[in-house]
């Protein structure tokens, strides 16, 4: 990730450009906060979305803004060939990544 925000900001090809930070694989967001966690025991917390919204809108200062909210409840999937032949960077799964970190 810093590797694709670094080249955007140091190199013309990313210019006036909107590009998608994501990588190789479709997760959910449970489904990535239960990989983060490895095992641990946190407990995913539900919110009411209509609140969330409606405080969001409201209150600058909401634990959770709209683009936040859009894109938990968000059904879009962003390609990752495009960033990956833009920037040259062979990406890897989330998985592979917190194996490697020192987070695992």
């Amino acid at each position: 990730m810093a590797k694709v925000i670094f080249q955007s900001i140091t190199q013309q090809k990313f210019s006036n450009k909107i590009i998608d930070l994501v990588g190789p694989k479709i997760i959910t967001f449970n489904g990535y906060v239960r990989d983060f966690i490895q095992g641990k025991k946190i407990t995913i917390k539900n919110i009411d979305l209509e609140e969330a919204y409606r405080t969001a809108l409201h209150n600058p200062k909401a634990d959770f803004g709209i683009d936040d909210l859009n894109i938990l409840v968000g059904d879009y999937i962003g390609n990752h060939k495009k960033l990956k032949s833009m920037s040259g960077i062979e990406f890897k799964t989330h998985k592979a990544v917190l194996e490697t970190s020192s987070l695992s």
